[in-house]
């Protein structure tokens, strides 16, 4: 679960902030009339998204081409990208790829 602290306490006292974020994985900074940032460790971001590409895979990889369009038409959210996930026709091509293209990559771009 994530931290919260608001932009004045990170720039008054970044340390503290940073060690909410190591002791939660990461920081929510809520600030005004602006949108929230998030402050996370990079290296344990880069892992979770290269988890969700290799889950992305394995999924495109077990079902076949019928179930995967089903799945994607139902899916009511935008995946950041999928040119990881395989099919038999090339990337660009999966039947995922127009909602998930670059997953598992934090360019969005897939990993070589």
């Amino acid at each position: 679960m994530s931290a919260t602290a608001t932009w004045s306490e990170f720039l008054r006292d970044p340390n503290r902030v940073i060690e909410a974020m190591e002791e939660s994985g990461d920081v929510i900074l809520v600030r005004r009339a602006a949108p929230p940032v998030r402050l996370s460790d990079a290296a344990e971001s880069a892992a979770t998204e290269e988890t969700l590409g290799a889950l992305t895979q394995l999924l495109a990889i077990a079902l076949d081409d019928e179930i995967l369009e089903r799945l994607v038409g139902r899916l009511t959210i935008t995946f950041p990208g999928s040119s990881c996930c395989p099919s038999p026709n090339g990337p660009s091509s999966s039947p995922i790829s127009s909602t998930t293209h670059g997953a598992g990559s934090p360019s969005g771009a897939s990993p070589a």
